[in-house]
């Protein structure tokens, strides 16, 4: 018994892009500012001040230009604050 129609089921095989920027700049935006922002990486001993000004920042205000940059260093962060010791 097919329940779906043939042209879904023969359709090609299509990649779906997830929303990091709309996620970053809505609702984990206050987890973006707690460990990407000024203060958050002035404490950092890996990411320096400046990536806030010129990555996380453009980012806020609506520029798409770095966001799988920005993603990869906050899971960086948010893996650190979970390592004792780094």
């Amino acid at each position: 018994m097919n329940l779906f129609l043939r042209k879904h089921i023969e359709h090609k095989k299509q990649g779906f892009s997830i929303p990091l920027s709309l996620w970053m700049r809505k609702p984990l935006q206050h987890i973006v500012n707690d460990f990407l922002g000024p203060s958050a990486l002035k404490k950092s001993k890996f990411l320096k001040p400046i990536f806030y000004t010129k990555y996380v920042k453009p980012m806020l205000l609506g520029d798409n230009d770095n966001i799988p940059l920005i993603w990869s260093a906050l899971m960086f962060q948010l893996w650190l604050n979970k390592k004792p010791g780094l």
